[in-house]
């Protein structure tokens, strides 16, 4: 690598990736991230959130109960605060932004499909 240029052009710095449930979210974060280590770059994994905690798992199957229960419960009462989403969604990624902080030497790969389930809905 350049020392003029200590990040190649090539890779962002926050890469977002979205995407509905079983779009191949995983497989494409893993080989960027394998394609990124080839480049001797550091990589920090977040799942979900712009501000989460690095995670290193390269799946996201095997959900829990609490997690699945949780999921049917949103779903089941949908209808009650649907109105509510769209500033609900606006609000929740403000936040997410402000509490975002980048590591100085990393490439940070947020994986997701919660905003847009949020936005389908």
């Amino acid at each position: 690598m350049d020392a003029a240029c200590p990040w190649p052009p090539s890779f962002p710095r926050t890469l977002l990736i979205l995407g509905t449930d079983m779009a191949g979210k995983d497989h494409f974060a893993n080989v960027v991230a394998d394609a990124a280590l080839h480049q001797d770059l550091r990589v920090e994994r977040r799942r979900g959130a712009f501000s989460a905690a690095a995670d290193r798992m390269r799946t996201s199957e095997g959900k829990g109960r609490l997690r699945l229960a949780l999921e049917w419960a949103f779903l089941r009462t949908l209808p009650l605060h649907l109105w509510l989403l769209p500033h609900l969604t606006a609000l929740i990624l403000l936040v997410d932004l402000r509490r975002f902080r980048r590591p100085a030497d990393r490439m940070v790969l947020v994986v997701s499909h919660t905003a847009i389930r949020l936005l389908a809905f």
